[in-house]
């Protein structure tokens, strides 16, 4: 016999072709239109003829397919004598685009400065000297003078502020708390400010007595007073 699958000669008890690796195990099955036993992977039966590759539509397929299209043909012999009115369609209208208008917002309030008790004091001596123009000896004594802002409260008082290089090349902060208007600079400054860098600069700023913590501190109830600088050689 031939292999059913390269068409090769082959014995009759063969189940494997040689020639491709096909199995060739006979299979058996009916024929679908006459009934009879024949041998599967067939595309005739060799008893009736039939295309045994070809697809039949179910008979039950074909009922529900024939009803559906005579439903609706009896629909539409129904609705067709009947005057329907028209259908209408949505009528689009075309809006025009408004123009954005512009917008003015109020400004935005400044924030208004603290309101102080007092106002800033004024200095007296020594006179402003940012140049060095004046200077004072080493061993004179130097006394800040301001102006008085008023009778000052039992917990208030003038706070005094004395910045300069030191030794080391560091800003130093130095000060005092006073209800006078006239306070001495300590020797020790001059001692302690740079060899090279001799300028003192001062301010006074009326404050409260604030006590936290058991620390002693002010809080400003005046603006500061100009920066004034005098040299202390």
């Amino acid at each position: 016999m031939k292999c059913h699958w390269c068409g090769a000669s082959i014995p009759d008890e063969a189940k494997i072709c040689p020639h491709c690796r096909g199995r060739l195990k006979r299979e058996v099955t009916r024929c679908p239109y006459c009934k009879e036993k024949i041998r599967a992977g067939l595309s005739l039966c060799p008893h009736c003829g039939y295309e045994l590759g070809r697809r039949r539509v179910s008979r039950w397929l074909m009922v529900g397919v024939s009803g559906a299209v005579l439903a609706i043909a009896a629909l539409a012999v129904f609705f067709l004598p009947l005057n329907l009115p028209p259908l209408s369609l949505p009528t689009f209208v075309s809006i025009a685009s408004l123009t954005p208008t512009e917008v003015f917002l109020p400004p935005t309030p400044t924030p208004e400065p603290p309101a102080f008790k007092y106002e800033a004091p004024r200095l007296i001596e020594p006179p402003d000297d940012p140049q060095g123009d004046l200077p004072f000896p080493g061993g004179d004594a130097i006394w800040l003078k301001w102006e008085s802002v008023g009778a000052l409260a039992e917990d208030e008082f003038y706070g005094v502020s004395v910045r300069f290089v030191g030794r080391e090349g560091q800003v130093v902060y130095r000060g005092d708390r006073v209800r006078e208007t006239t306070w001495r600079v300590p020797e020790e400054y001059h001692s302690r400010a740079s060899l090279t860098e001799r300028a003192f600069e001062w301010d006074i700023t009326v404050e409260r007595e604030k006590i936290t913590d058991g620390t002693v501190g002010g809080i400003p109830i005046s603006p500061t007073s100009e920066t004034w600088v005098f040299y202390w050689r």
